[in-house]
C-alpha cells in the first residue's frame, strides 16, 4: 500500500466504489421516515464519496484530498449503519 500505482490501491478503490454503488441502490429503499430520511441521506452521500474515489484516483489527486474524504467516510459508514440498525431494531420491537 505504499505505492499508490500498485495494485492493491487498484482493488481499495474498487472496493469503496462497489461498496458506494451498493449503498445509491439501497437508498431508495427507505421510506418518508424522520429516522429512514437520516439513513437513506446517509446512504446517497457514502455512495457519493464511492463513486468519487474512482475519479479522484484516475485523476491522481493528491493523497491528502483522498485522506480527507476518507475521513468524511470514517464519519458517514458509521454513522449510516448504526443508523440502519437501529432502523431495522424499532422494526424488530413493533
Amino acid at each position: 500500500m505504499g505505492n499508490t500505482q500498485s495494485m492493491m490501491w487498484v482493488f481499495e478503490v474498487l472496493g469503496y466504489f462497489f461498496m458506494g454503488v451498493s449503498t445509491l441502490f439501497a437508498a431508495p429503499v427507505f421510506g418518508s421516515g424522520r429516522l429512514e430520511s437520516y439513513v437513506r441521506w446517509l446512504f446517497v452521500l457514502n455512495g457519493v464519496l464511492g463513486l468519487l474515489t474512482p475519479v479522484a484516483y484516475v485523476i491522481n489527486l493528491p493523497m491528502n484530498i483522498m485522506f480527507g474524504g476518507l475521513i468524511v467516510w470514517d464519519i458517514v459508514m458509521p454513522l449510516a449503519t448504526a443508523s440502519l440498525a437501529y432502523l431495522f431494531k424499532s422494526y424488530c420491537t413493533r
